[in-house]
């Protein structure tokens, strides 16, 4: 549901903002990203095996060069954390709190999808009701898909209403993909928009508004769901049970979550500003 709400976006929808409840920014660890660091990373199964060997020589090169060195554990540790904090917040519709996590494009999208779920009379129940939400929504796997170094955010902090972090009228975008980055013209803080391919179990239910009875929708997994994640919010593709009598799914979610925020910084979060 989310997925195709949120796939046309732009890749780049940033406004920076003071929170840290998305996930901690990546700080510099004390050493350069050496060989063994990278090789180490890989092995750890924390680069995405998925892409091509050029498509991964490319990503390990990008990170060797960066001109301030990134936690990648880190990092993905909470963007998992992320992942289960936006999926809680959009399946109970708490858009107000979610302002500080995505961009003003992203939240838009969530906006609309849960509004034709209400015009369509449904509502995503998570399973087990009033349990563990980390038991509804089990993330399998984070890893890094792909980086690329900004000029500075790449929306202007205007856009959004929020805080803005000093971003207004730094709509500079995306450096694309030179490789010298050495150059230090970024300076301290530097600029990275980090995309992370998910795989996560979820389980909910949709239930009538009306009545608050199981909803008998007999739509497959793949186009009822509401999930914050694959094809719930822009995956490449979900497997699972269909929605049909009684209106549960249970679905493994396939998407690519596009984090920006800058380097080096505590005081600046991460914000998801596109999901596909």
């Amino acid at each position: 549901m989310l997925a195709r709400a949120c796939r046309p976006l732009p890749r780049g929808a940033l406004v920076g903002a003071t929170h840290r409840q998305l996930c901690a920014s990546p700080r510099a660890s004390s050493s350069s990203h050496s060989l063994e660091t990278l090789t180490a990373w890989r092995a750890d199964g924390l680069v995405d095996r998925g892409l091509s060997w050029p498509s991964q020589a490319l990503l390990m090169g990008k990170l060797a060069l960066m001109p301030q060195p990134l936690d990648l554990p880190a990092f993905l540790e909470g963007a998992r954390g992320a992942y289960v904090a936006v999926s809680r917040l959009l399946y109970e519709r708490r858009f107000a709190e979610l302002r500080p996590l995505v961009s003003a494009a992203c939240l838009s999208a969530m906006e609309q999808a849960m509004l034709d779920f209400g015009g369509a009379a449904l509502r995503v129940v998570t399973q087990p009701e009033g349990g563990d939400f980390e038991e509804t929504v089990k993330v399998r796997q984070a890893v890094l898909h792909h980086l690329a170094l900004l000029d500075g955010p790449t929306v202007d902090g205007r856009a959004d209403g929020a805080d803005g972090a000093g971003s207004a009228g730094s709509n500079t975008g995306a450096r694309g993909e030179r490789a010298a980055v050495g150059d230090g013209a970024l300076g301290e803080g530097v600029w990275v928009r980090l995309d992370v391919r998910f795989e996560v179990d979820e389980s909910f239910e949709l239930r009538d508004e009306s009545t608050g009875l199981p909803a008998n929708t007999g739509l497959p997994a793949n186009t009822g769901g509401a999930g914050a994640g694959g094809g719930g919010a822009g995956g490449a593709g979900d497997d699972g049970a269909p929605a049909g009598a009684g209106g549960a799914v249970m679905r493994v979610q396939r998407s690519v979550w596009s984090f920006e925020g800058k380097l080096g910084s505590d005081d600046l979060a991460w914000r998801v500003v596109s999901i596909y």
